[in-house]
């Protein structure tokens, strides 16, 4: 089984961490892979070099020995889509169980994503839900969703399917971090980021 955690990781912190580390304690894959984008569709990024940002989650997941960085949507040409990247997966893992996390607000709009259907046909979604967070699917969604992850644990599907997940831990956004670098990195980004970002002179 391989779990994927996507994003612009910019920059990586510990609530990224808090959700691989949750999904790997649940599922027990042999990989969680950090798949950082390139060029997202869907949103501004600050300008931070892709080198730097693959550094920062280098540093991140230095000391866990089931994570791993996956480079294909850096290596794209292309604008990142979800959709291209899961079934770069499903060809290069056939008949190995795929789960891409997102979070609540991800599946409330998955009905806008590229090609939202052929994304869930190569892979599961596992979704984590915050406290607080609304749990509104779009009708054209509500059929996948196959309820709580730990009722699934015994027969797991290849695809097709999102399942969901607790999550204790406030959000944090990357770019609340990003403006308020100073205030927040004792607590929200991992030691060894915050020195590597305090070094480069990033952000400022």
């Amino acid at each position: 089984m391989i779990v994927i955690l996507g994003g612009t990781f910019d920059p990586i912190h510990t609530g990224h961490l808090a959700l691989a580390k949750q999904a790997d304690q649940i599922l027990a894959p042999s990989k969680v892979l950090f798949m950082p984008c390139k060029q997202p569709v869907h949103k501004a990024t600050s300008g931070i070099t892709s080198a730097h940002r693959i550094n920062m989650i280098k540093l991140a997941i230095k000391d866990e020995a089931n994570f791993a960085i996956d480079l294909r949507e850096i290596n794209r040409e292309t604008p990142s889509y979800a959709l291209e990247s899961l079934i770069s997966f499903r060809q290069e893992f056939p008949l190995v169980p795929l789960f891409f996390i997102i979070g609540m607000d991800s599946l409330n709009t998955l009905h806008k994503w590229h090609k939202w259907q052929d994304c869930i046909s190569n892979s599961n979604f596992l979704v984590f839900q915050r406290p607080g967070e609304t749990f509104q699917p779009n009708p054209q969604v509500a059929p996948f969703i196959s309820g709580d992850i730990n009722d699934a644990l015994k027969d797991l599907p290849l695809a097709g399917h999102i399942f969901l997940a607790q999550h204790q831990q406030v959000a944090i956004s990357s770019s609340a971090l990003r403006t308020n670098l100073t205030q927040y990195k004792n607590d929200f980004l991992p030691e060894a980021v915050s020195d590597y970002i305090k070094q480069h002179r990033l952000y400022q």
